[in-house]
């Protein structure tokens, strides 16, 4: 499941704080799909998908147990 260096589309518009910036909440889900579907693509269960979230997407320790908690 590793990240590989291939290019892809974003919508962000570069850098502040060392995340990408965006100009509305629309262009960040926009380009999140653009990076699932670029570097993702080898996930396929629910299982995969938060373990590579508490692995790698979240800074919150917790984060993966707050998702489990809004989905049930």
């Amino acid at each position: 499941m590793g990240l590989g260096w291939e290019l892809r589309p974003t919508t962000n518009k570069g850098e502040e704080n060392g995340h990408a910036f965006f100009n509305n909440w629309k262009e960040s889900v926009l380009d999140y799909a653009f990076y699932q579907s670029t570097y993702l693509n080898k996930i396929h269960t629910e299982e995969e998908y938060l373990k590579y979230l508490g692995e790698n997407y979240a800074e919150d320790s917790t984060y993966v147990n707050k998702i489990l908690q809004k989905i049930r």
